[in-house]
């Protein structure tokens, strides 16, 4: 499962989750197997973020090109939110300003439930 999380600074697992969703700069990309381990964690550039409108539905366009299953951090705005849903893409809210790796477990608690 490939996890998505819009991140402010740093790289992988220590990249700081934002505190805007479609407009982090950053997107960092979990993806765990089905034990809940991380195979894999790369962070690249958001570029919706520089975008004058609809950062939101272009951001999540580039979650599903990416095969996204889930996405974790600061609530979207409506459009996001609807295209999330139409995508059948998970959203858990988590805290800004935490590392990936502080938040990690308890968005795998989640989507379990």
């Amino acid at each position: 499962m490939k996890i998505a999380f819009p991140t402010s600074s740093g790289e992988g697992l220590e990249a700081v989750v934002g505190d805007r969703f479609a407009r982090s700069p950053r997107v960092t990309i979990v993806e765990v197997d089905e034990g809940g381990r991380v195979v894999r964690a790369e962070t690249i550039e958001n570029d919706a973020a520089s975008l004058p409108s609809g950062a939101g539905t272009r951001f999540v366009q580039k979650l599903i090109e990416l095969g996204v299953s889930a996405v974790a951090g600061p609530r979207p705005g409506p459009h996001a939110e609807m295209v999330l849903s139409r995508a059948g893409i998970r959203f858990v809210e988590v805290e800004p300003g935490k590392r990936v790796s502080e938040v990690l477990e308890a968005v795998l608690r989640a989507l379990k439930s």
